[in-house]
């Protein structure tokens, strides 16, 4: 049986060093059966859901951190679906950048992997002895990651070097992230698609907070939470979390309060 070994992603660096990551683990272990979206998703398909079906099925799951995505909600809501569903220590962050100490709430509870030769090893031994029926035997291990190593590190530096380099695009517009949140709660959603999930409607319950990266990460927790709790989210339970994080901005929400009008 392939090892299933979901990849989470936020943010262009974070998507190009998943992508070589996926691109190369079947290399290195031909039992794995690596999910990276949206290469792996065909035209035309549901992706949220496609991405509950492949989160319900993962063995392992992956997390590519860097220092831009560590508070990304879609980072987030994937670390908490895949906790749910297979063992704590098969949800793998993985450092670019980054030291363990850097990881803050729901992340910090994994065993994080620094982007070393030495580590990344360990988290390869990790992914191999997940399988029963088609794990490697530790020598031949050994051979097969020694000789394919050099080719991902290679790829790594490269595409770390090019974004130290590239100049800095400009922030998420308040639309990208509203698109976010809506995404988190159609996902959440039941029944699926409810009618009065919208983007207008999520709009006018929105937009009455500052929507910004820390307002985003704290709607995104919220949202887990009723997912940890109850595996789905009512106009109800959602109208309630927007208010609380509204009229409750010095909570440990860290909800923003709304600019008043001047």
């Amino acid at each position: 049986m392939a090892i299933k070994v979901f990849i989470s992603w936020g943010g262009e660096l974070s998507r190009n060093l998943a992508e070589a990551i996926h691109d190369w683990l079947p290399n290195v272990l031909q039992a794995v059966k690596p999910y990276f979206t949206p290469n792996d998703l065909e035209k035309g398909v549901k992706w949220h859901y496609e991405i509950s079906k492949e989160l319900d099925a993962s063995n392992i799951g992956l997390l590519c951190l860097t220092r831009d995505n560590i508070h990304n909600s879609w980072i987030l809501f994937e670390a908490g679906a895949l906790s749910k569903k297979i063992d704590k220590s098969r949800v793998c962050p993985i450092l670019f950048g980054l030291e363990p100490t850097d990881l803050k709430g729901p992340l910090a509870e994994f065993e994080a992997t620094k982007f070393t030769k030495e580590e990344f090893k360990k988290l390869i031994s990790t992914i191999n002895n997940s399988s029963d029926e088609r794990q490697l035997q530790s020598k031949n291990l050994e051979k097969v990651f020694e000789k394919w190593w050099p080719e991902l590190d290679a790829k790594i530096k490269d595409i770390l070097a090019f974004h130290k380099d590239e100049p800095k695009k400009d922030p998420r517009t308040e639309m990208d992230i509203l698109i976010e949140i809506l995404e988190l709660v159609r996902m959440l959603a039941k029944p699926e698609k409810p009618s009065w999930l919208d983007e207008q409607a999520l709009r006018e319950m929105v937009m009455p907070a500052i929507v910004g990266r820390e307002w985003a990460t704290s709607l995104g927790d919220s949202l887990r939470k009723l997912a940890d709790s109850s595996s789905h989210i009512t106009e109800e339970t959602f109208r309630k979390v927007m208010k609380g994080l509204i009229e409750n901005p010095l909570s440990k929400s860290k909800a923003i309060k709304p600019d008043k009008k001047k």
